[in-house]
């Protein structure tokens, strides 16, 4: 898919006053005593870009020429205004040191994504804003967007000004400082905004209902697939501006190097001009990645050996032409992340460095790396890793408060599920955990890499239930089975996932090979266990729901599969799902549904579900929703306004940590919250309860009755 910057409704700014604490303190009195974590010190963590990091491409910061100092954004929620403080700041690259900021203010730009056909699509994950330095490190280029379109702005770097460069008409997408340091380059799409303006004039005569369509995500057409970007390049003195050339325009497209041979593809944009990850033709996924580099006379040198396979960059050459280095995922299930080097004289790779920790995006320095890195208890940061002694240092922290609450301890988990696939968990211990007793448990999907905060899309807190006496254990779910090297297409994947439905199958096996574990150890209490799940981890809740006697109670973000899901999705869609070998909406497959729909089986439903949906996602609930309320099966939905499949709100972010908490407080263990709205919503659960007993007595007599008669 490909992502820009989105032309949504304009966010709420932030007050001056909100934002006074969006740089950290820069020193702290150590309390003697860790306090209890509530949900708003996981809403009010400051964040280097996206929470879950999904947006893996992007850099999260830059480094100032002289390597002595790095640029990048701070984001922290304030759910009073339900917006978000905003600022560009210079980080010294020295144990201790201040963070300066150099601009402050502007409105959450997020990203929008191209896919399933379409333009445009709107999101909640925020566009990672990548600073550029100028070649003197004097001043610093960036997006921001400050009630009007998003545009290019520039910083002096010793936080005494900043400004707006561009004045576009329309949100700039990206941009490039050139080589000549005198100009830039940017991108905007006037195509999209022209077939919007087209939609609306349709709407003149009634639109037609097509290929555009999903009305899951809109009551109105989206823009089609594959609309082009304009180029333009900005004087930086005069501030004129002219189309830009083709050496302009390709610089800022910045496509991974043309490959040497036709046999090979190129990945990604390498660290250095010379390196980068290769498939070497593999056609198979996932691909089989691997650095390559081009020597001295031209020839390009392939890394065979096995301590070379599943790289992921950077990929870079500390020494000209004596060596490259690269990161690459390895261990049980891929859950460790090493650090090599590859001698191109000898050939022999050797691992510098591996580390558990979530390295999420990693520079060169020097002989070294500058990575921001996530810890299982520790929240996004900077980090210094020294490869020659193979050890980190944190840099900078954004969020040293965080040092003073509880968190419960973490012991790492891994086991084969029924595929014989390796799958991994995270155990986070409760808080004041007492050996010899079992807890109340939740799981919660579906990656388990870095800091243990809230799950796939930052919905489920982590360790706010930890606080609350749960065992949380946190699934990464297995490799999909469909990555069996013979596919070569997304859809082929996709297909062999769903057959038999092996590919749910699996995961729920992950989930309750490791729950079996716990139960066996006599950590976990087998009658009060809940699961939770956004996208694919909603899917296996779902499934989960039909096919395993292990939970007491579930939460989900959306749901659900079901038998109207062509018509709710979307022509595209449909025709994608039905190559996979989900039935047409005209099919007559009640075998199929019998295995996963809701809607076809309500009272086959194992435990009470709670659905949080964004509102762009909840007509694809309501057909299971409602067969369960009319089975009087309990099941509770609130639906969150201009959300998205990832939701961005603080308020809404805050609410959803504190329903489902209050959700499986009830069902677990029988506790209601003290007052408010909370109370009030758990009180209409109790009611949902006394519907479910009373319908499950009058079944109960119905087939009492039965058996009485013979029938």
């Amino acid at each position: 898919m490909a992502l820009s910057p989105t032309e949504a409704q304009i966010d709420q700014q932030t007050t001056p006053t909100e934002c006074a604490s969006l740089a950290p303190p820069s020193s702290l009195i150590p309390n003697e005593h860790r306090r209890a974590l509530n949900a708003e010190d996981l809403v009010h963590l400051r964040d280097i870009g996206p929470a879950n990091n999904e947006l893996p491409e992007s850099s999260l910061f830059t480094i100032s020429p002289d390597g002595r100092s790095v640029a990048l954004q701070l984001r922290r929620a304030s759910v009073n205004t339900n917006s978000y403080c905003l600022g560009m700041f210079v980080v010294p690259l020295q144990a201790g040191a201040t963070p300066r900021a150099i601009d402050v203010g502007g409105n959450l730009i997020r990203a929008t994504l191209d896919g399933f056909g379409k333009s445009g699509m709107p999101s909640g994950v925020p566009l990672p804003i990548t600073p550029q330095w100028s070649s003197d490190g004097k001043s610093i280029l960036f997006l921001k967007r400050e009630n009007g379109p998003t545009q290019v702005w520039m910083a002096r770097a010793d936080g005494s000004g900043s400004h707006a460069l561009t004045n576009s008409p329309i949100d700039v997408e990206a941009f490039l400082l050139l080589a000549d340091g005198t100009s830039l380059v940017y991108s905007s799409r006037p195509a999209l905004i022209q077939a919007r303006a087209a939609i609306d004039a349709e709407g003149r005569t009634g639109y037609h209902y097509d290929d555009r369509y999903s009305p899951v995500l809109s009551d109105r057409p989206i823009p089609k697939g594959g609309l082009p970007f304009a180029f333009t390049t900005f004087d930086l003195a005069s501030g004129n501006t002219r189309p830009a050339n083709e050496a302009e325009r390709a610089a800022l497209d910045a496509p991974a190097p043309r490959s040497p041979r036709e046999d090979e593809t190129v990945l990604r944009e390498p660290g250095s001009p010379d390196a980068w990850l290769s498939t070497m033709g593999s056609t198979g996924l996932p691909p089989d990645t691997r650095p390559a580099t081009r020597a001295r006379n031209g020839s390009v040198m392939h890394c065979l050996v096995d301590s070379c396979a599943n790289a992921i960059g950077p990929v870079w050459k500390p020494q000209a032409g004596k060596s490259v280095r690269f990161l690459r995922r390895e261990g049980w299930a891929n859950s460790l992340t090493g650090v090599y080097e590859w001698n191109l004289t000898t050939g022999h790779v050797k691992r510098l460095y591996q580390t558990q920790d979530y390295l999420v995006d990693c520079q060169p320095l020097g002989d070294d790396l500058l990575c921001a890195r996530e810890q299982s208890l520790v929240p996004r940061h900077l980090a210094h890793i020294d490869l020659k002694r193979s050890r980190a240092e944190t840099v900078f922290d954004p969020n040293p408060e965080f040092t003073d609450v509880s968190l419960g301890r973490v012991e790492r988990i891994n086991s084969l599920n029924s595929q014989g696939l390796q799958s991994y968990a995270d155990l986070v211990y409760p808080v004041n955990y007492q050996p010899g007793r079992a807890y109340p448990t939740i799981v919660v999907q579906y990656i388990s890499r870095g800091f243990l905060r809230g799950g796939t899309g930052d919905e489920f807190p982590i360790q706010l239930y930890a606080n609350a006496g749960y065992a949380v254990l946190s699934v990464n779910k297995p490799r999909s089975v469909g990555y069996d090297g013979s596919a070569k297409t997304a859809d082929e994947v996709n297909a062999k996932n769903f057959v038999g439905f092996t590919e749910r199958r699996s995961i729920l096996s992950s989930i309750e090979v490791a729950l079996k574990d716990l139960i066996q150890r006599g950590m976990v209490n087998q009658k009060h266990i809940g699961i939770t799940g956004l996208s694919d981890g909603s899917s296996t809740v779902q499934f989960a729901a039909l096919h395993s006697d292990l939970f007491t109670a579930g939460a989900v973000a959306s749901c659900c599969w079901d038998t109207s899901q062509d018509a709710i999705f979307g022509p595209e869609t449909a025709a994608m799902l039905n190559r996979i070998g989900w039935p047409k909406f005209i099919d007559d497959n009640r075998a199929l549904w019998s295995k996963v729909s809701l809607a076809q089986n309500p009272r086959k439903m194992r435990f009470p579900l709670l659905l949080n949906s964004p509102d762009d996602e909840y007509l694809s609930t309501l057909q299971g929703y409602t067969a369960l309320r009319q089975a009087d099966m309990p099941v509770d939905m609130f639906v969150f306004p201009d959300e998205h499949h990832i939701k961005w709100q603080p308020a809404h972010r805050l609410a959803v940590y504190e329903r489902s908490l209050d959700w499986f407080n009830f069902w677990l263990k029988r506790e209601l919250p003290d007052g408010g709205r909370r109370l009030a919503e758990a009180q209409f659960w109790e009611k949902l309860r006394d519907r479910q007993d009373r319908a499950s007595g009058a079944m109960s007599r119905t087939h009492s009755t039965l058996e009485a008669e013979g029938g």
